[in-house]
């Protein structure tokens, strides 16, 4: 379950950071009590001090699909028998214990009326206060709680706040005292995290400002209904972009209410569809690229002009959904689920039980594909995710509460296989969970009401795996298409590095990206408006933020 709890950061990024601009730098920081600063995120050589040390846990579960330090996460088609407990006593101290997450699920039941809440509370010995917001309010929710005096025990940022650096250091707990180095070992499962989910996160002022949530290094792959594809005789492998253009071209049948493709582009922090799938085709880099020792942007690639031009193509020749461009990610994996579209990319790696959620056919087949040659001469990348879902800041308090409080996310960060793990993601058994004949947990309708919204993923969690109750063979497939792609994909190479133009400014920098990139698609505009809309995203924050990165790696390589 924890597979399917963590969704794909760019849907949070999607709205920007307008509720945190609302209130202003001015009036946060003098809630803060600290003035603007310079932008700050760390030497490489002080990074490299003050990060906790790498302890993969000794008794990882075995497993024939294994990961591998490049980011592959391992693959387990069940929950291993008979799970052990890994942890001894209860963390807390009885004391109350708050926390903001967010949720994309309905908010749970309140704690007298959910068993798995009461058994959390039990066997972490606190009483815990979980405030869920809904993910629609989240960003609104945040800036708010910021503003006042009363912040919650830990807190999930998820997007960049106005003077992020001065914010964390004026309200937040520097943990480099309690984690730095060899420290982390009084917290194993902590140090079981590995140093790439610290780095691109958590490191501001010098300093560990908090734990990572981590998420999948992975690419996202384009999903196929290989089910359908080999039913009309087709080949749902394509080696190159004609290739693929020929399957879209095939597998559309409107007569039969049925599209190649319903998911083009959207607005998110990265292009994504198959406009984030072209441009992978085309090489180009990962949102940012660097040449020369200085950072450039995807919207200033001439590959993307291109890529914009391939997709207007696809929907002129009628392969795209007409609700195409007035969806959403729940729509678009419902329509390939209900065979309305065969190929996308709605959400992320873990849209794949979302598949099996709507479509409880059994013979229902999805594949997939990594990015392949726009042609001859190309190379494609696919682009690695943001290692880090979110991180999680604790409230300034005395040193015995900080440790406390990390011996709480120590024990929420218990491995995959464990007893702690499934009872954390899956809740109680007899109530919130029965057996199945493998022994994997089968979620009961009460434990969907309480635990799929609970938040205790987004305080502290472990590394990512690949594991599905019940969908063992589809989770095979994904796991070897992303072993087949890791090792020719590509990194954000501003990962690590802060800028506050781009905190500030990229969710709306590129929702007018995005109107114009749809425009011209749907034929609304002509390709010369992208021209237009460069020049535009330059004068406006796209050269400062660029300036910004560039400064950051400079004093970070100093």
């Amino acid at each position: 379950m924890y597979g399917d709890k963590l969704l794909d950061r760019r849907q949070v990024l999607r709205a920007g950071i307008a509720g945190a601009g609302a209130l202003g730098v001015a009036g946060l920081l003098a809630a803060c009590g600290a003035s603007p600063s310079s932008i700050s995120s760390g030497s490489a050589a002080q990074s490299g001090a003050i990060l906790p040390k790498y302890v993969p846990y000794p008794t990882q579960v075995p497993t024939q699909f294994p990961g591998n330090s490049f980011g592959l996460v391992p693959f387990y088609k069940t929950y291993p028998a008979n799970p052990k407990s890994v942890t001894k006593g209860t963390p807390g101290d009885g004391s109350a214990v708050s926390a903001l997450t967010i949720t994309y699920s309905p908010i749970v039941a309140g704690l007298g009326g959910n068993k798995f809440w009461q058994a959390v509370n039990k066997r972490l010995n606190i009483k815990l206060d979980m405030q869920q917001v809904g993910s629609a309010d989240y960003l609104t929710k945040v800036p708010t709680v910021l503003a006042g005096n009363d912040l919650p025990d830990f807190l999930q940022f998820q997007t960049l706040q106005p003077s992020f650096p001065d914010l964390l250091k004026a309200k937040f707990q520097d943990l480099t005292p309690f984690l730095a180095g060899d420290k982390i070992n009084d917290y194993p499962f902590l140090a079981n995290i590995a140093q790439d989910f610290w780095s691109s996160e958590v490191v501001y002022n010098d300093g560990l400002y908090g734990i990572p949530i981590p998420a999948y290094k992975l690419v996202n792959h384009f999903f196929s209904r290989d089910d359908l594809i080999e039913a009309a005789g087709q080949n749902p492998k394509y080696t190159n972009w004609t290739e693929f253009v020929a399957l879209c071209k095939a597998m559309t049948d409107t007569r039969h209410n049925r599209w190649a493709l319903d998911h083009v582009v959207e607005n998110a922090a990265a292009p994504a569809g198959t406009f984030g799938f072209a441009l992978q085709c085309l090489g180009v880099g990962n949102v940012f690229e660097q040449k020369g020792g200085k950072f450039t942007s995807y919207h200033t690639d001439d590959r993307t002009k291109e890529a914009i031009s391939a997709c207007a193509s696809l929907v002129k020749k009628g392969y795209v959904h007409p609700d195409a461009f007035s969806g959403s990610t729940v729509t678009w994996y419902t329509a390939m689920a209900n065979g309305q579209a065969v190929l996308g990319m709605p959400g992320g790696l873990t849209t794949l039980p979302r598949f099996f959620n709507v479509n409880k056919d059994p013979n229902m087949k999805i594949g997939g594909s990594g990015p392949v040659p726009w042609d001859s001469s190309t190379t494609p990348h696919g682009w690695q995710r943001t290692p880090s879902f979110s991180m999680t800041a604790f409230k300034k308090a005395s040193d015995d509460r900080i440790k406390m409080l990390l011996e709480v996310c120590n024990y929420l960060a218990a491995p995959f296989g464990s007893e702690e793990y499934r009872f954390l993601n899956y809740g109680v058994e007899g109530v919130d969970w029965t057996p199945t004949a493998s022994g994997d947990p089968n979620v009961t309708q009460t434990g969907t009401a309480e635990t799929l919204g609970f938040g205790l993923p987004y305080i502290a969690a472990p590394p990512r795996v690949l594991y599905y109750v019940g969908l063992g063979g589809p989770a095979e497939t994904q796991y070897e298409i992303e072993k087949a792609t890791m090792p020719t994909s590509i990194a954000n190479p501003t990962l690590g590095l802060y800028s506050e133009t781009y905190g500030r400014k990229w969710a709306q920098l590129e929702l007018k990206m995005y109107d114009t990139q749809a425009q011209i698609m749907k034929g609304d505009a002509p390709i010369s408006a992208w021209d237009d809309a460069v020049s535009s995203w330059k004068s406006n924050g796209g050269n400062q933020l660029l300036s910004e990165f560039n400064d950051a790696y400079a004093k970070s390589h100093k």
